[in-house]
């Protein structure tokens, strides 16, 4: 499941705060969930470790990817380790909760709820504030009026 964690409650543990450079030191892999995250932060298909294919058609080196693709892709890799998303916008904040199903995140919520494309719902795996939610829609009212 995807730990949420407040940025007011971050525990004293290792954090990837520089996703920029933790990205450029890992090979990334080709898999559904990154394809995802690719293809909804960055409107990007995967091509190889190396390269992808923007919105436009072009090759790009996969260090052009966006800095929240790069977060995304990040805490689906480092399922044990937090990773700080301050630099990911809130599309990626939203593929993130919709797309990793294993991974821990800080989450910075500021009353603009997590968008669920298409639908009325999405179905999630999300641990916040020692609360499983199942439903996009549950985590979004548990945001706006608990926490």
């Amino acid at each position: 499941m995807l730990e949420l964690i407040s940025e007011f409650d971050v525990p004293d543990e290792k954090i990837i705060r520089d996703v920029e450079r933790e990205f450029m030191l890992m090979m990334m892999q080709d898999n559904e969930v990154n394809r995802k995250l690719m293809l909804e932060i960055d409107q990007a298909k995967y091509l190889h470790p190396y390269d992808f294919i923007d919105r436009l058609g072009r090759t790009l080196p996969i260090k052009m990817l966006s800095t929240g693709c790069k977060a995304g892709i990040i805490v689906a890799a480092n399922p044990d380790t937090i990773v700080d998303t301050v630099e990911a916008g809130y599309n990626a904040r939203d593929a993130i909760i919709r797309n990793v199903r294993k991974g821990r995140m800080i989450l910075y919520y500021d009353d603009i709820a997590i968008a669920c494309p298409g639908s009325k719902d999405c179905e999630i795996d999300v641990l916040y504030s020692g609360i499983h939610f199942a439903s996009l829609n549950e985590l979004n009212d548990y945001l706006m009026h608990e926490a």
